[in-house]
């Protein structure tokens, strides 16, 4: 796992994240975003997407997604529903470094439930994470809030990278 300071150093060598923040950063009773100790947290952005279900009779869910902009201060995930919402931050991932998201805990204990996908070598874009709210009330995420910690580990070489793999956000 990298710590603060190699994190420092793939993003001076590899502009890992745009736009990178080299401090945590607590704004306003906000969760914390930027540079972690052996991570770094990354915001949520005013985007977010609706799960396309294919209709009332269908019984296939389409996997795509329509994303919408908020333009509001915050994202608000519906009672026992599904969302799916962007990072702020876009990742480049070196062709040996991969990635994992955690949650923060203050959307765990709001009773968020997160489903992230690890983040493969050879990566670039915007990561998009589900969310699912499991109580029987609204939950909201403040729009430019740290919203899930990003871990990085080195790997050894692969046969084909995110990209030569034909990565489906590639």
């Amino acid at each position: 796992m990298l710590s603060d300071g190699e994190i420092k150093e793939m993003q001076e060598k590899y502009n890992l994240i745009t736009p990178f923040v080299d401090r945590n950063v607590k704004e306003n009773g906000l969760p914390s975003y930027g540079l972690q100790p052996h991570g770094y947290d990354l915001r949520l952005s005013a985007e977010f997407g609706v799960v396309n279900s294919g209709g009332v009779n269908s019984t296939i869910m389409d996997v795509k997604t329509e994303f919408y902009e908020e333009e509001s201060n915050f994202i608000l995930v519906p009672p026992h529903s599904y969302i799916v919402v962007r990072t702020l931050e876009t990742l480049r991932m070196p062709d040996f470094l991969v990635g994992l998201l955690r949650p923060k805990s203050t959307y765990i204990r709001k009773g968020l439930s997160f489903f992230t996908a690890s983040v493969d070598a050879g990566f670039v874009g915007r990561l998009e994470i589900g969310l699912y709210n499991f109580n029987p009330f609204a939950v909201s995420i403040p729009i430019g809030a740290g919203m899930v910690q990003i871990v990085f580990f080195k790997a050894k070489e692969s046969l084909k990278n995110y990209r030569e793999k034909g990565g489906m956000y590639s």
